[in-house]
C-alpha cells in the first residue's frame, strides 16, 4: 500500500500513473506504453525536486529516497510557506493528523543510517504514517501516555487521551489528543461517505464540494480514498463522554455495541481539517460570465432567454426533445452552473435530448436531482450502484439501488433494489 495523492483545503496534491488511468486511455485509443513512459519520466523528475525541497526544508534523518511515494512538489512548497501561512498551516495540520491518528507500532532500525519502520494491522495505516515521516512528521514511538513525534526537527510529546479503534461496522477510527496549547482535539479518519455524514451541518460548504470532487477524481484513477476530519472538545464535554466510554469498556454484556454507541456520541459535528478561506470562496465573476454567455448562446437556438416565462412554459411542456442537442458538463463547471444566478438557465437545458454530468461529487448529484424536482415540479427517478450515489437516490422521489461490484450501500438506501441495470 502506497500513499499517492491528497487534497488539503481544496488543493489537490500528488502525481501518479495508475493501471486504471492506463485502462481508460487504452479504451480511448491512446498508446498507453508511450503515455506511461512519459508519465513515469515526469514523476521521476518531480520526485527529484521533492527530495531537494524536503532536504532544504529540514535535514530529515528518516527520509530515504527509495521510500518516498508521495510525489508532490507543490505540497512541499506549501509546507515550507512559499504560498502563504494559511496553506502552510493546512498542510502541517494534515500531516500531524496522519502522525497522531493511528494504531501503528514504530520500530527504529539502528545502523549507520537510521530508519523508522511501521507495523500496522491494516496496511494503509502504515502507508499514511510513513508519508508523514517522509514529510518531516516522524512517529518515534509510543508511551503509556501518548506518542513521541519529531516535527520538522523538533521532538514533541502528544498525550493520547483515547483511541477509538477501527472496526468493520463503523469503518472509521479516532484519536483524542491533548495538543501543546492545551486544547483537546478529536481526529477522525474513515470512508468519505461516513465522514461526510458526520460533518457539522451548514459549514464549509464550498470546501466540502471541492474535496468531494477531488476524492471522486482520485477514485476514478483507481486509488482508495478516505477522509480526515477533526473536532475541538471542551474539557467538560470530553470528561462527560469519558464516563460513558469507561462504562462501555468495562461492561460485561453487549460490550461491543455499547462501545460503538459511545463512539457514535463523540464522532459527530466534525469539520474537515482546515477552515475554508473566505476570500477563496468568492466565485470568479469572469468565469461565471463565460458560463452565462455560453448558456445564453445555446438557449437562443431554442428561442429561450432563461426568463421566468420560459421556466413556466418548461414546467408545463414535458414533450421529449428532439435528438439534435446534448450537454456535457463536468463537476468543476457544474458548481458554478448550480449557483442561483445561473441555475434557471441551466435548468432550461431540458431542451437537450440528454444532459451528462461527469466527474461530479455525491453532493452535486443530489443537487442536480433536487434542482430538476423542484425547478420543473416533476417526479424524479435516481438509479445508482455505489456509496457515492446514496445522496442522489435519497433525494429523488423514487430511488433504485443496484447491488453488485460497488457494494450494497446504494441498494440499502433505495426504495427498490435490483441485481443488474438491465433489470430496471
Amino acid at each position: 500500500m502506497e500513499f499517492k495523492r491528497a487534497t488539503i483545503n481544496g488543493q489537490p496534491y500528488g502525481e501518479a500513473y495508475t493501471e486504471a488511468q492506463a485502462g481508460m486511455q487504452k479504451r480511448l485509443g491512446i498508446d498507453v506504453e508511450k503515455e506511461g513512459e512519459l508519465a513515469r519520466a515526469e514523476i521521476a523528475e518531480a520526485k527529484v525536486k521533492v527530495l531537494n525541497d524536503l532536504w532544504e526544508l529540514y535535514a530529515n534523518p528518516y527520509l530515504h529516497d527509495e521510500d518516498l511515494t508521495f510525489i508532490a512538489p507543490d505540497f512541499v512548497e506549501d509546507l515550507s510557506g512559499k504560498h502563504g501561512p494559511e496553506q502552510q498551516h493546512a498542510t502541517e495540520r494534515f500531516m500531524l493528523a496522519l502522525a497522531l491518528c493511528h494504531t501503528v507500532i514504530a520500530d527504529k532500525v539502528l545502523g549507520d543510517v537510521p530508519r523508522m519502520t511501521f507495523k500496522a494491522q491494516p496496511p494503509d495505516e502504515a502507508a499514511l504514517v510513513a508519508t508523514a515521516r517522509d514529510m518531516g512528521f516522524t512517529v518515534l514511538g509510543n508511551t503509556i501516555e501518548g506518542v513521541n513525534l519529531n516535527v520538522i526537527g523538533e521532538e514533541k510529546h502528544y498525550p493520547i487521551l483515547n483511541i477509538i479503534e477501527f472496526n468493520s461496522s463503523c469503518k472509521r477510527m479516532s484519536a483524542i489528543v491533548r495538543m501543546p496549547d492545551g486544547k483537546i482535539i478529536l481526529f477522525c479518519k474513515g470512508a468519505d461517505s461516513l465522514i461526510y455524514s458526520r460533518l457539522r451541518r451548514g459549514e464549509q460548504a464550498e470546501l466540502r464540494k471541492r474535496t468531494a470532487e477531488h476524492l471522486e477524481m482520485f477514485a476514478r484513477e483507481g486509488l482508495r480514498t478516505l477522509c480526515i476530519a477533526e473536532r475541538v472538545l471542551d474539557e467538560e464535554e470530553y470528561y462527560d463522554w469519558r464516563k460513558i466510554q469507561d462504562a462501555a469498556a468495562t461492561a460485561l454484556e453487549e460490550r461491543e455495541e455499547k462501545l460503538e454507541q459511545a463512539a457514535d456520541l463523540i464522532e459527530q459535528e466534525l469539520t474537515l481539517l482546515v477552515e475554508e478561506d473566505e476570500n477563496g470562496s468568492t466565485p470568479d465573476e469572469e468565469f461565471i460570465g463565460l458560463i452565462r454567455a455560453e448558456l445564453d448562446k445555446h438557449l437562443a437556438l431554442f428561442n429561450l432567454t432563461g426568463s421566468d416565462q420560459d421556466l413556466a412554459e418548461a414546467r408545463h411542456n414535458h414533450e421529449p426533445p428532439g435528438p439534435t442537442h446534448g450537454l456535457v458538463i463536468d463537476g468543476f463547471t457544474l458548481r458554478w452552473a448550480l449557483r442561483d444566478e445561473l441555475k434557471q438557465k441551466f435548468l432550461l437545458c431540458k431542451q437537450c435530448k440528454s444532459v451528462l454530468c461527469c466527474r461530479v461529487s455525491p453532493a452535486q448529484k443530489a443537487a442536480v436531482c433536487a434542482m430538476v424536482k423542484t425547478g420543473l415540479d416533476v417526479m424524479t427517478l435516481s438509479v445508482g450502484d455505489g456509496a457515492n450515489d446514496v445522496a442522489m437516490i435519497q433525494e429523488a422521489d423514487v430511488g433504485v439501488g443496484i447491488a453488485g461490484v460497488e457494494g450494497r450501500q446504494a441498494a440499502m438506501s433505495s426504495d427498490y433494489a435490483i441485481g443488474q441495470f438491465r433489470f430496471l
